[in-house]
């Protein structure tokens, strides 16, 4: 008996020390980071060391990385930053620290980039000036992709997934702030009567019917064009290219095909929308252009009304 519990003591000490030896690795694979010196005066970066565990997991196959090649493993949204990350970071003091979040290609069949936190710093030379960086590069792709899936989230309208009124404004303000920007259209909507419904079958028929207008939204605008919903009954939509007369069809548009899934879903009543909408103007700012939208959209309520 006695020989039989020293055994599964033993058994017991080893599984714990290789569970430990486990949790290490994997915690020293996390915090280990690639090492690389470049050398400012060919442009050129050369990989000093490397944790074969990083190098399996989240890194390019190629290491003939240069800054004049630097399209063939940087994001091409990401390249223009990183050629002024180097710029500055060429340009800067010995012993002065500089970071930059990248995407970086780590498969070419398929193509595949991840995100790389990136730090460098120079050195420093008895003539004071730099002529050599030291960094290290890690691999921070399921951080920042759990980040920006959070503030997609938080720009989304929960019940129709359409951009909320921060999403929106931020948004459109991009678009129409973009150099060499033409504008665009912002469209205002509202839901007839949304209350009414609510009141007489109940909140989950009134999200129902909200979920049926954004679908029929989105049939009447373009892959480029910007849709939310801002508020209980409003939605938004920036169209960037549009005349009024196409804008008018689209609306029209909307209105069929929102009659058409409400009858398809067999809800007991009919819903009808206003809207109104303003074109950008020169100097126009997200705040103006709501604004005149805003008016529009009531202009269009109070017509309705009248002839009802």
């Amino acid at each position: 008996m006695e020989r039989n519990i020293s055994i599964s003591a033993a058994s017991l000490q080893i599984e714990n020390a290789s569970a430990k030896a486990a949790i290490y690795d994997d915690a020293m694979a996390l915090l280990l980071a690639l090492c690389y010196q470049v050398d400012y005066r060919t442009g050129a970066f050369t990989v000093v060391t490397a944790p074969p565990e990083i190098m399996a997991r989240s890194l390019p196959q190629r290491h003939n990385w240069s800054i004049k090649n630097a399209h063939d493993y940087i994001h091409p949204e990401d390249v223009e930053g990183f050629l002024q990350f180097y710029d500055l970071c060429s340009k800067g003091e010995p012993g002065i620290s500089r970071t930059i979040h990248i995407r970086i290609l780590v498969s070419a069949d398929p193509i595949q980039y991840k995100w790389h936190y990136s730090a460098i710093v120079n050195k420093r030379f008895s003539s004071g000036s730099a002529s050599i960086g030291f960094g290290v590069l890690q691999n921070i792709d399921e951080q920042v992709r759990r980040e920006l899936c959070l503030r997609e989230r938080a720009r989304r309208d929960s019940l129709t997934g359409l951009l909320n009124h921060g999403g929106m404004m931020q948004t459109v303000e991009e678009s129409i702030s973009k150099p060499g920007s033409e504008g665009g259209i912002l469209m205002m909507l509202d839901i007839d009567k949304l209350k009414q419904i609510n009141d007489t079958y109940g909140h989950p028929v009134g999200d129902r019917a909200l979920i049926l207008t954004a679908r029929a939204i989105e049939t009447g605008v373009e892959k480029d064009d910007y849709i939310g919903r801002i508020g209980g009954d409003e939605f938004m939509v920036f169209i960037k290219a549009a005349s009024a007369d196409s804008l008018n069809k689209r609306i029209c548009d909307m209105r069929k095909q929102l009659a058409a899934l409400l009858a398809e879903a067999e809800m007991p009543f009919c819903v009808n929308f206003s809207a109104g909408y303003a074109a950008y103007e020169d100097g126009d700012t997200f705040e103006s252009l709501y604004i005149r939208a805003d008016k529009a959209l009531y202009r269009s309520k109070a017509e309705c009304s009248e002839t009802r």
